[in-house]
C-alpha cells in the first residue's frame, strides 16, 4: 500500500485536523450509537493488527498505544513510543484497518510520536493524522 503524504503549513494542518472533531449529523439510520459501534470495531481491529508486529503499552513500556476514548466524532488516536513502530508498516497497518470500516473515508486516526528508547535521539516529537488514504503532517515537523 502506497503512502501519500500531504505536508501543510502548521496553521493549515491544525485547521484540517480540527475537522475530525466535528460531530456528524445523526439520522434514524445513523445514530450516535452506530458511530460508537463503528469506533469499537475500529479500535478492536486496529489493536488486533498492530499487536501482530509491535508491543502495546504505555509510554516507556510499549511500542505503541491506542486510545479507548470515544469522542462522538469520526476520530481515533494513539501514540508511537518506540522507534520500532515509527515506520511505513505502522502507517500501512492503520490505513488497512481504516479501509475496512463502513465509513472509512470519514475517519481520522491521529498519531503522536514520542519515542522514548535510547536509540531514538534522531526522532523528535511529531504528529500526523491519516484520513481517506492520505497521511497529513506539518511541514515544520517533516521537512
Amino acid at each position: 500500500m502506497e503512502i501519500q503524504w500531504v505536508l501543510l503549513p502548521q496553521d493549515e494542518y491544525d485547521r484540517e485536523y480540527s475537522k475530525a472533531f466535528k460531530s456528524p449529523e445523526f439520522t434514524d439510520n445513523f445514530t450516535s450509537e452506530s458511530l460508537e459501534a463503528e469506533f469499537r470495531l475500529f479500535d478492536a481491529s486496529l489493536r488486533q493488527e498492530l499487536v501482530k508486529y509491535w508491543k502495546e503499552g504505555d509510554c516507556g513500556d510499549g511500542d505503541f498505544a491506542v486510545s479507548d476514548e470515544f469522542q462522538d466524532a469520526f476520530h481515533h488516536c494513539g501514540g508511537i513510543y518506540h522507534s520500532r513502530a515509527f515506520c511505513p508498516e505502522y502507517i500501512q497497518t492503520v490505513m488497512g484497518v481504516m479501509a475496512g470500516l463502513p465509513n472509512s473515508a470519514r475517519w481520522v486516526y491521529h498519531t503522536t510520536v514520542e519515542c522514548m528508547d535510547e536509540d531514538d535521539e534522531e526522532i523528535p516529537f511529531c504528529e500526523f493524522f491519516i484520513r481517506n488514504g492520505k497521511v497529513y503532517g506539518s511541514e515544520e515537523e517533516f521537512v
